[in-house]
C-alpha cells in the first residue's frame, strides 16, 4: 500500500550548457527497497515508465534513470507524463501490462509464476524449468474449483506474432461468473511457458472491458525471445 509519494526534478549545466534532467520519484511503502532496486532482475516489480517533453522533443524512460540533453536555450518547458503501463521481461517473454496492476512473484526451484492482478482481470504468467503439460495446470484448477463448476472449451489467441493454442475454463462459483484461459507459449529450448487471463464477468456473462484493453495491450507489445 503507498503511503505517499511526490516528485522533483534537478538541473545542473555546465559552461557548454550541456545540461543534466534526473527526475526522482520517492514512494515511501512497504516495498521501497524493491521499487527502488536497480536490478533488472524479473523477480523485482517492473519500474515506472515516464514521458518527458522538453520544448516539444519527446524522451522516453524508466523510473530512476537519467537523461542528458544537450540544449542551449536559457528557458524551457518541460513536461512530465506517468505512462500507463509498466513493462514486464522474463529474459524470453516480455509485455507491457497496465501500471495499476498489482505485481506478484512466486518463485521455486524450476517454477516461477508471475501475478499481475488488476480489478476484474488478473494476468499469470509461467515458467517451468521441465516438460509439465499446461494441461495438467488446467486439470489442477478444475479440480480446484469442482468439476460441476467448470466447462472448458478449446480457444486459440493472437499474441504478437504468435497464434497460441490453449482453453478457456468457465467457471460459476457461489453466483460469481469467471473465465480462465490459458495459452502455451511454444520456444524452442526446454521450459513449458503458458499465459493466463482471468476475467471477472457481469451478471449476464459478458467479459470485462478491462479484459479487451489488457489483451489488446499485450498483443501490441508482447516479444518473443527465440535461441
Amino acid at each position: 500500500m503507498v503511503l505517499n509519494c511526490w516528485g522533483f526534478f534537478i538541473f545542473e549545466k555546465n559552461r557548454t550548457m550541456k545540461k543534466t534532467v534526473i527526475l526522482f520519484f520517492i514512494f515511501v511503502s512497504i516495498q521501497t527497497l524493491y521499487s527502488q532496486e536497480k536490478n533488472n532482475s524479473p523477480f523485482l516489480e517492473p519500474k515506472n515508465q515516464f514521458k518527458v517533453v522538453i520544448d516539444s522533443k519527446e524522451y522516453f524512460y524508466s523510473e530512476g534513470d537519467e537523461l542528458e540533453i544537450n540544449h542551449a536555450a536559457p528557458k524551457s518547458k518541460l513536461k512530465i507524463e506517468l505512462l500507463g503501463f509498466k513493462k514486464f521481461d522474463s529474459g524470453t517473454v516480455s509485455f507491457h501490462y497496465p501500471s495499476n496492476f498489482a505485481f506478484e512473484v512466486d518463485k521455486d526451484f524450476g517454477y516461477n509464476n508471475w501475478t499481475f492482478d488488476g480489478n476484474n482481470v488478473v494476468i499469470l504468467y509461467f515458467e517451468i524449468d521441465n516438460d509439465m503439460k499446461m494441461q495438467e495446470y488446467i486439470d489442477l484448477m478444475v479440480e480446484q474449483f469442482g468439476k460441476k463448476n467448470c466447462k472448458t472449451e478449446k480457444k486459440q489467441i493472437q499474441l504478437g506474432n504468435k497464434t497460441l493454442s490453449g482453453t478457456r475454463i468457465n467457471i460459476t462459483l457461489v453466483g460469481q461468473l469467471l473465465s480462465l484461459e490459458f495459452f502455451e507459449i511454444p520456444l524452442n529450448d526446454y521450459k513449458t511457458r503458458f499465459i493466463a487471463f482471468q476475467d471477472s464477468k457481469d451478471e449476464e456473462g459478458n467479459n470485462s472491458k478491462e479484459l479487451a484493453d489488457t489483451i489488446k495491450m499485450v498483443h501490441e507489445t508482447i516479444t518473443f525471445l527465440e535461441n
